[in-house]
């Protein structure tokens, strides 16, 4: 684990930071955790572990879970012609975006999008209902 700071530690410092990041890593269950964030807040030392995120996402397509990397051709070919629906863009997951999902993703919220960006999206939004 790796320390991430702008302040100045003592070898035995960064020791009793690492010891105390490993008991909130535990505490917390944090997932794989790579590296700990200390900084002052208020006066005082704050630790903040970092982890990994443990979610995986997994695609329906007609009845069977899993991932797309585990797809054959065909249900690669039927995600990539699937129905953009809305309230999908907060996904973070890449390469596996429909287009309203990647024109969310790029802008961060919908609220970004411009008018004639939030056209389209009404639009391809009524062809699918």
């Amino acid at each position: 684990m790796r320390i991430i700071t702008d302040l100045l530690f003592t070898d035995e410092q960064q020791d009793s930071i690492l010891a105390q990041a490993r008991e909130i890593a535990s505490e917390e269950n944090v997932h794989e955790p790579q590296a700990v964030r200390v900084f002052q807040e208020k006066g005082e030392l704050c630790l903040q572990v970092l982890g990994q995120n443990p979610i995986t996402r997994v695609r329906r397509i007609t009845g069977y879970l899993s991932t797309t990397d585990r797809f054959n051709d065909a249900k690669l070919a039927e995600l990539a012609n699937r129905t953009p629906h809305m309230g999908q863009g907060s996904c973070s997951c890449d390469g596996e975006l429909d287009a309203v999902d990647l024109l969310c993703k790029q802008k961060k919220t919908t609220d970004d999008l411009s008018q004639e960006e939030k056209q389209s999206v009404l639009a391809d939004f009524s062809k699918a209902v």
